[in-house]
């Protein structure tokens, strides 16, 4: 049997119809490797089938019906599903929706409809796993970063927390994403909520020191500075970032490695730490200029360190953000 054809698995309760549908689809190439009518028996066979597609009758033998069980399926192997059902009714089609099918055909159906629908299920399914597996390149060389990083959408809703962001905050991912960004950084003089609108309508980069992060689900919050940037693509606005750095950082001695109180130079800041850029690892003296690490230990004791990205860098890691974007307009989405 020739494996390179689209594998095809059938549920339907009707034999007759299950008999004209596997005619149907090997007079069009297809592979038919199995059929079922039971919600157990259909997870046993496919999770042994491993088919392309699943065409699902939304009437099955059993506790649950096919729109359930394509959930499952969904769920558990990733297997797209198309519907062949005569319920065209409101609910069952709003139902049949929620479980990201990728077809809905209604009985009776000639064999162009049929293999119409196939063919753009397959089509766009393979789509899907292209965009799912370029989202995970783009989340793996963001969670490689040494800073936090959260993306939001226009809504301000959270839909991609790196691990830095997550090992800063103790956020859990799973809670986090889909949350407004505002219940979540606060003022920490005035205790007002951010506001995020001011960065997207117009479209400046916003520096704050001093932000409150706190989940209402977690007992405790933790200060940042930060910058907040849009996320620009083909001229609109699709969202923001949030880019932020840890405080826990030490410069140590090159020579003894030991760590020692910081000479309280004008450079050092009155919380007592030397703001460094963790990328370029230049740091910022009390004009606002970025200057080499290896000047200031030339003349200074080793200090306590800020993280803070100089200017330069945040707008590199925007840009390229931003490309990345542009290249992939899905890798937005959650």
């Amino acid at each position: 049997m020739d494996q390179a054809k689209p594998k095809i698995f059938i549920v339907e309760d009707e034999s007759i119809v299950a008999f004209d549908i596997e005619c149907c689809l090997k007079k069009n190439g297809y592979n038919v490797v199995g059929s079922a009518t039971s919600h157990v028996e259909i997870m046993e066979k496919v999770s042994t089938t491993k088919p392309d597609l699943v065409l699902m009758d939304i009437r099955i033998h059993g506790d649950i019906d096919g729109i359930e069980c394509a959930k499952q399926l969904r769920n558990i192997f990733e297997t797209p599903v198309v519907f062949l059902t005569a319920h065209s009714d409101k609910n069952t089609i709003e139902r049949a929706t929620k479980t990201r099918a990728f077809g809905y055909v209604l009985k009776p159906f000639n064999e162009k409809t049929l293999v119409t629908n196939i063919e753009m299920a397959l089509s766009n399914f393979t789509q899907e796993l292209k965009v799912l597996q370029g989202r995970k390149k783009f989340s793996i060389t963001l969670d490689k970063l040494n800073l936090g990083v959260i993306i939001f959408d226009v809504d301000g809703k959270v839909n991609f927390i790196n691990l830095s962001a997550r090992a800063l905050t103790g956020w859990d991912k799973n809670k986090i994403i889909g949350k407004s960004l505002k219940t979540l950084l606060f003022n920490k003089s005035s205790e007002k909520q951010i506001d995020l609108d001011i960065v997207l309508r117009e479209r400046v980069n916003l520096c704050l020191l001093d932000v409150v992060a706190q989940d209402s689900d977690m007992p405790h919050a933790v200060s940042l500075d930060l910058t907040i940037a849009p996320i620009v693509q083909a001229g609109n606005i699709e969202g923001g970032m949030v880019i932020f750095h840890d405080y826990k950082a030490i410069v140590h001695s090159a020579f003894t490695g030991e760590i020692k109180p910081p000479k309280q130079s004008e450079d050092i800041n009155s919380r007592g730490v030397l703001e460094l850029c963790p990328w370029c690892k230049k740091w910022k003296d009390e004009a606002d200029n970025w200057n080499q690490i290896e000047e200031f230990l030339k003349t200074n004791k080793p200090a306590r360190l800020h993280h803070s990205a100089c200017p330069e860098c945040v707008r590199i890691l925007i840009r390229n953000v931003n490309l990345k974007l542009e290249k992939n307009p899905h890798h937005r989405r959650n």
